[in-house]
């Protein structure tokens, strides 16, 4: 370089972009950032469930959330519906959710309802968009999907899961699909209301802020609460003793498994197929080690209390990536 008498810099030379950078795609360098940052986020509803976390594992092993997530959008069949989300294992395992329909929902839910009597249209209240966004949110739905996802992850490993469709066929009249079907959902929801409750989300109050935007949360419809399907042929299509959530004593069907027996199960099961996968987590549940309220150490003292879920905290995304190499 030419330097002034001064001894400062005449002239400076840029230095050659760097030869690590010259074949960069900065198109897919954006997208796994994004799917990053989506696995940041989505950290808080599945730390909880090593099945959710096994989905997360597979999806970053064959390309990264991006590749199988999709919002709906306006003229999708289930989009502005109650149709949050919907997981495809018959179709490369995809999963679609509804992003970005909260107003259009709202407005959809009220038609024939009288215009605005200033704005000439129907405008939700701040009430109801906060409850659509209560009940409606997208993480959780996500999380719900990735579920489904990693409870097909155990289904092709083996594991003793109910198989839907796998090796079966829609239209077929077969009642086990559909009996696969409703046991899983109900397992699901079963962990997203442990979830909410961990997250400080009252029961009563995500009830009224479905009731507020007209979907139906009454207890029959509670998915969580109704027995698993399995104990009589009719009903499920399995003979008892065959269904996958039949507990069975001396090869004799004793009883059906509930959601809450299920779902430990299907944990204990995504825990060991995570070790097998070299997974970085924790292998047992970790002990609830907040300080106890007066009125939670009465409650423990009620032999009919609600038995608690065990957590499975793990250490967050960069974690959840740097063993899958």
């Amino acid at each position: 370089m030419a330097k002034r008498k001064s001894g400062a810099l005449k002239t400076a030379k840029i230095p050659p972009p760097s030869p690590f950078r010259k074949n960069e795609n900065t198109d897919k360098a954006n997208v796994d950032f994004g799917d990053l940052e989506f696995e940041a986020a989505i950290q808080e509803y599945v730390k909880d469930s090593p099945v959710a976390l096994l989905a997360l594992q597979d999806i970053n092993k064959r390309g990264g959330i991006s590749k199988f997530l999709r919002a709906l959008q306006y003229g999708d069949e289930s989009y502005a519906t109650t149709t949050r989300g919907e997981f495809f294992p018959e179709d490369g395992e995809r999963m679609v959710y509804n992003a970005t329909d909260v107003l259009s929902f709202l407005n959809d839910k009220v038609k024939g309802n009288q215009p605005h009597p200033i704005y000439g249209e129907y405008r939700p209240s701040k009430e109801k968009v906060k409850a659509a966004q209560t009940v409606q949110k997208s993480l959780p739905v996500i999380a719900h999907e990735l579920f489904h996802y990693g409870t097909n992850v155990l289904r092709k490993q083996g594991y003793n899961v109910p198989k839907g469709f796998m090796g079966r066929k829609r239209g077929t009249g077969d009642k086990r699909i559909s009996a696969d079907i409703l046991n899983e959902e109900a397992i699901i929801d079963f962990l997203e209301k442990t979830q909410r409750k961990r997250m400080g989300v009252k029961e009563e109050d995500y009830n009224k802020a479905a009731e507020l935007i007209n979907i139906s949360l009454r207890a029959g419809d509670d998915r969580s609460k109704r027995p698993l399907l399995g104990r009589f042929k009719s009903t499920s299509g399995y003979e008892p003793e065959e269904s996958p959530f039949a507990v069975l004593k001396d090869g004799k069907y004793k009883y059906t498994e509930s959601p809450d027996q299920a779902l430990t199960r299907f944990e204990g099961m995504a825990l060991e197929e995570l070790k097998k996968r070299n997974y970085a987590r924790t292998k047992e549940p970790l002990k609830d080690t907040r300080e106890k309220s007066f009125l939670e150490k009465l409650s423990r003292l009620n032999p009919f209390r609600e038995k608690e879920r065990p957590m499975y905290r793990e250490g967050g995304a960069v974690n959840m990536l740097k063993k899958n190499k």
